[in-house]
């Protein structure tokens, strides 16, 4: 399958780098309604303010730790997720992105991750009703939480260390990288796969959606935090590799 951008092909707006659940499901809905859309006056900043509001409304659902208001909420975050694709299929159909638009996008997807995620455990944490933590206090949750936010930002930034680094040497951002190696020509399965694979944020959102359906709020967290400890230390090593790499060249 050749992945090679074809604007004659009106679905070439939909982003090919994304996790399974992000190209499959939130990028197809979102391309629908993008051709709604796309003759009207909504701009794309508009409909990421609309996003970021979603998001937060979600976390704010999260917070009563009613079970009702959880399930609203679950909900909400993935409106949210599908708006903050649409936001992008609609500038690069209308081919009017900015570095406004850009910046507005990346800040309000953190701040909609940690409130989320700082909602769901306040709520999680007024909903149970035993201690689960062996003598420790349904507290804990909360530096369960702090671990996971901590770990995830630290992620980031090594994250946007490495492509500083990367972009003053080539000229372009790093790879994600697996043990699942893709290039251009390889099928948008393998290449969704590989994404699944580094717990971006369509996969929080699903992590979100299938723990709480289940009702497994604190594992929701668990899980959550588990999964930013491997990935920034994974990261952290990627960033000490390569600096040893480039010192050997210099």
């Amino acid at each position: 399958m050749n992945t090679t951008l074809d604007k004659t092909n009106p679905r070439w707006i939909i982003k090919k780098e994304d996790p399974l659940y992000g190209h499959y499901v939130v990028q197809q809905l979102s391309y629908y309604i993008v051709r709604v859309i796309d003759k009207t006056p909504i701009t794309p900043n508009q409909i990421t303010a609309l996003s970021f509001i979603s998001g937060i409304t979600a976390a704010l659902f999260f917070t009563t730790g009613e079970r009702e208001m959880f399930l609203w909420g679950i909900l909400l975050i993935n409106l949210a997720l599908i708006l903050d694709c649409v936001d992008g299929q609609l500038c690069r159909r209308r081919g009017t992105g900015s570095h406004f638009g850009a910046w507005f996008d990346y800040h309000t997807d953190k701040l909609k991750d940690g409130a989320v995620l700082l909602g769901w455990t306040y709520g999680t944490y007024r909903l149970l009703q035993e201690n689960i933590f062996n003598g420790y206090g349904n507290e804990m949750i909360f530096i369960i939480a702090f671990i996971a936010i901590f770990f995830q930002f630290l992620r980031n930034i090594t994250a946007l260390n490495r492509d500083i680094h990367t972009l003053e040497k080539t000229g372009k951002k790093d790879k994600s990288r697996t043990f699942i190696e893709t290039s251009e020509k390889s099928s948008q399965f393998m290449r969704s796969l590989k994404h699944s694979m580094l717990f971006k944020y369509a996969d929080r959102v699903l992590l979100f959606t299938i723990f709480g359906l289940l009702g497994l709020y604190a594992e929701t967290i668990i899980v959550y935090a588990l999964l930013a400890i491997f990935y920034s230390t994974l990261s952290a090593f990627l960033n000490y590799r390569e600096g040893l790499r480039l010192d050997k060249h210099t």
